[in-house]
């Protein structure tokens, strides 16, 4: 990332709230540039096993 030292002061000056997220939004960015993520068949069956884990709880309390 470029300019890596302006999130650093911004972490001191602003609020490391406001600052993490640019962080996080400009690795995205170039990331997203680099290559194009995807999903495997391990990770795409463990998140819709997490789902599954989350709603359970959701639903059964809506039941009640």
């Amino acid at each position: 990332m470029k300019f890596v030292w302006l999130y650093i002061a911004g972490g001191f000056l602003i609020a490391i709230s406001v600052t993490f997220p640019l962080v996080l939004i400009a690795r995205e960015l170039r990331i997203s540039r680099i290559a194009s993520p995807r999903l495997g068949a391990l990770d795409t069956i463990g998140l819709a096993a997490m789902a599954v884990v989350v709603a359970f709880p959701t639903a059964w309390v809506d039941v009640l």
